[in-house]
């Protein structure tokens, strides 16, 4: 069912000064940066070189759901997502085993993180299918 891991997603507080150190201290490359106004977050992508990329991701504002993780939660491991061949497929499997999913098939989707031992997974089609 998972390939392996497409990406992980890391929430911090301060973007600039985070991405700085993930450059300069870990000798990640920097690949491009955006805002998902959708999800709330600025983002900073390091992509790797033999597939798959990390995310680095601060809130926008008080409302982004990564400010209340920051919060609780603080710095710190947000997402990992797993690589499949098909999402669909992935998804009525796992629900069909009794995992929570979150989202809906064309849209995020998500195993809960009390099906997953706190984790929240991400189901992501795999390039090579």
């Amino acid at each position: 069912m998972f390939k392996g891991i497409h990406h992980l997603v890391i929430r911090v507080h301060d973007l600039e000064a985070s991405t700085k150190h993930w450059c300069d201290n870990l000798g990640m490359t920097l690949s491009r940066t955006q805002t998902n106004k959708e999800m709330g977050v600025n983002q900073a992508i390091f992509d790797l070189p033999e597939g798959g990329f990390v995310e680095l991701v601060a809130p926008i504002d008080e409302h982004s759901p990564i400010t209340k993780a920051l919060e609780t939660r603080g710095e710190g491991v947000h997402l990992v997502s797993m690589s499949v061949g098909s999402v669909e497929s992935t998804l009525a499997q796992l629900s069909g085993q009794g995992v929570t999913i979150l989202g809906e098939t064309g849209g995020p989707n998500f195993v809960h993180p009390k099906s997953a031992s706190g984790v929240m997974l991400g189901i992501s089609e795999s390039e090579n299918n």
